[in-house]
Parts: C-alpha cells; structure tokens; sequence
C-alpha cells in the first residue's frame, strides 16, 4: 500500500511542478514587450496577396488554355490528313482518268484507222 502512497504523491508532485512551469511561462509572455507596429505592413500583406490571386488567374487560364489546345491541335492534325488523303487520291483518280482517256483515244484512232484500212480493201 505504500507504494502506492509514493507514486500518488509523486504524481500530485509532478503536478504541481508542470502547473508552476506553466504559470512561470505565462508570466513571462506577460512581461514581453511589444514590437513597433509597421504603417505599411497591413498595406504591404495585402500588395502581395493581389499579386499571388493575380498569379493564381494567369495559372488557371495557362492551364485551361494547355487543355483546349492540345484536342483542338490533335483535331487540326486530323482534318490536315484527311485533306491530304482528299488531294492525293484526287489527283490519283485524275492520272487515272487522263490514261484513260489516251488509251480510249488511242483505241479509236486504231479502230479508225482499222475501219479506214478496210475501206480501202
């Protein structure tokens, strides 16, 4: 039972030290004294604010901007390709079409000339 005793005193002990530890501290934050307050620290605090919303405005419109240029780039790249696919079978079919036509032609002044071959027979 004594040891009991002992550790409840040297608890109420300890106690009683922290709560003069913190009344000693208290004490001293009273006897501090007061720094000179800056005119133009209010002013200052607030300068620096607008200049880090107005920063914050220039981020968000950086960063809008790098999401809609990236899929309306991906989107000029694409019409970009199907215009040069567009051209190039364009001018493809038109190669096509001019052999053709001289290998028609070129029939028909055969067969012309065939049929004026036989005329002369």
């Amino acid at each position: 039972m004594s040891s009991k005793c002992v550790k409840g005193a040297h608890v109420v002990n300890r106690a009683r030290k922290i709560q003069a530890e913190v009344q000693r501290t208290l004490d001293c934050l009273d006897r501090v004294e007061r720094m000179p307050e800056d005119p133009f620290f209010a002013a200052r605090v607030l300068a620096r604010l607008e200049n880090l919303e107005g920063r914050r405005s220039q981020a968000v419109v950086i960063r809008l901007a790098g999401r809609l240029i990236r899929p309306v780039f991906i989107i000029f790249l694409l019409m970009l390709n199907i215009l040069s696919a567009m051209v190039l079978l364009n001018r493809h079919t038109q190669s096509e079409n001019q052999s053709r036509t001289q290998y028609i032609s070129s029939l028909a002044e055969d067969v012309s000339l065939n049929q004026s071959q036989s005329i002369l027979y």
